[in-house]
């Protein structure tokens, strides 16, 4: 299969590590020239991995086309490209709809969102795949979890979600920090507080949903260290503001709709 990438960004190039990872020389991948450094580091670490001249080579040589660049992008990126009608467009775009990427690539009608996340390099982490796409879930399934959203509202609030990624690592850079103050080196709080919360991530993974309610008091001691934290992040509304959190990205991304006109 030879696939196409319009924009290779950082999610771009992590998403091409994990497929050859995968899939190695079953695949052929032609890149765009937009961030130049990139391509061209990916061409000389993959003998799969070729360079294109422009944007239209990638769409003219790819079965598949992957378009990874930013939504104030999109529009530009496209216009004027010539798809074909029996082409599959796969969209990694943040805050676009599938509606609005078909519009760009008419006539191709095959218009897909996937929603990886950089850790697809690792093989680890959601990867959604909206609308249901045999096919495309396959090429991904090694990669990651795999979610087939049922609708688009669904995928676009499963989007925002993951948005958390930059306050995880906030919320952990302040636990080690903390550590650090308490005479652990940082490093060592690194390891801990990492590990933890990788072994967190896949009880809950792991758990049946409706258990998952419970898991906050499961993990706590009456009288115990965890049930204190718990406890005051509460009372200080901590959960609550950081739920808004999930509103203000939605909002930023509706922003960036409208100063793209879509």
């Amino acid at each position: 299969m030879r696939l196409g990438f319009i924009g290779t960004g950082t999610l771009a190039k992590a998403v091409i590590e994990g497929l050859i990872a995968v899939h190695g020389d079953r695949l052929e991948i032609v890149l765009s020239k937009r961030s130049e450094s990139v391509a061209r580091l990916l061409a000389e670490r993959f003998p799969a991995v070729l360079r294109a001249k422009s944007n239209q080579q990638v769409v003219d040589e790819a079965e598949v086309v992957f378009v990874a660049v930013r939504p104030q992008d999109l529009s530009e990126a496209l216009s004027g490209l010539l798809f074909r009608p029996n082409q599959t467009v796969v969209s990694f775009v943040a805050g676009a709809r599938s509606d609005d990427v078909a519009q760009l690539v008419n006539p191709a009608t095959r218009v897909l969102r996937v929603t990886p996340l950089p850790t697809v390099a690792q093989r680890r982490g959601p990867i959604l795949v909206f609308p249901a796409a045999p096919d495309i879930e396959a090429l991904f399934a090694e990669l990651g979890t795999v979610i087939v959203p049922e609708s688009q509202e669904q995928v676009m609030a499963l989007g925002f979600a993951g948005g958390l990624m930059a306050s995880f690592f906030q919320m952990a850079n302040s636990g080690i920090h903390w550590l650090r103050d308490e005479g652990v080196p940082t490093e060592m709080g690194r390891d801990y507080l990492m590990s933890m919360y990788a072994a967190l991530g896949t009880e809950g993974l792991n758990s049946p949903v409706t258990k998952l309610p419970d898991m906050p008091r499961e993990f706590s001691t009456d009288g115990g260290i965890n049930e204190a934290c718990l406890c005051h992040l509460e009372a200080v509304g901590w959960f609550e503001t950081f739920t808004t959190g999930l509103a203000v990205m939605k909002q930023h991304l509706e922003d960036l709709r409208t100063e793209c006109g879509r």
